[in-house]
């Protein structure tokens, strides 16, 4: 094993060890060939034997209050009561959510310590969707990380923006958009980035 892997395994967090990564893929120390082989969860044991996610979505007033990791493995239908509850807002289709911001989600809940569940303006987006509000504005992209999975935006009740953006900022590595004005945040599983909306 080279210094470099070994010391991806020395890292302690999930978005330490994506940092690291991302720098290393970025410095030429790890090539992307070499970082699909990485298996993030044989990486780094999880802390609890079990992980539940409270959710509510305001599309569709439905919330899931649900274990989604129990014994050392993802539970898969906690991960479809969560991909249901992300499904596309006017078509209702279901598609898988990116297993880092499932992670971000269960870290944000944590970090904030409220009985109150995160709530979700948009999950997945298909792409007729997705297009149908790039139309109506400039601030969604046609090549929006929801309508891979890769995306939520969020908010929680009783929790300022800028006290869920600061806790955001600390605990996920991805794209970050800041929304003040709407009142929410957007988290994705795309490339390291910041902006406000």
């Amino acid at each position: 094993m080279n210094r470099e892997n070994k010391h991806l395994q020395s890292v302690n967090s999930r978005r330490d060890f994506l940092k690291v990564s991302s720098i290393f893929l970025a410095s030429g120390l790890l090539t992307h060939a070499e970082a699909k082989k990485i298996d993030i969860e044989k990486l780094f044991a999880f802390k609890n034997d079990s992980k539940k996610l409270h959710l509510y979505s305001l599309n569709s007033r439905k919330t899931v209050d649900i274990e989604y990791y129990a014994n050392g493995k993802y539970s898969k239908d906690g991960l479809n009561e969560i991909y249901k509850l992300l499904a596309d807002r006017r078509t209702g289709e279901v598609a898988k959510i990116d297993n880092h911001i499932i992670e971000s989600l269960y870290d944000i809940q944590t970090t904030l310590n409220t009985s109150k569940p995160i709530t979700i303006l948009s999950g997945y987006r298909s792409i007729a969707t997705n297009n149908q509000m790039a139309q109506h504005s400039d601030g969604v992209s046609t090549n929006s990380y929801h309508t891979k999975g890769k995306a939520v935006d969020l908010f929680v009740q009783g929790i300022s923006i800028s006290e869920l953006h600061t806790v955001v900022n600390d605990i996920h590595a991805g794209g970050i958009g800041y929304y003040p004005s709407s009142g929410f945040v957007h988290m994705d599983a795309g490339p390291i980035r910041t902006w406000v909306g």
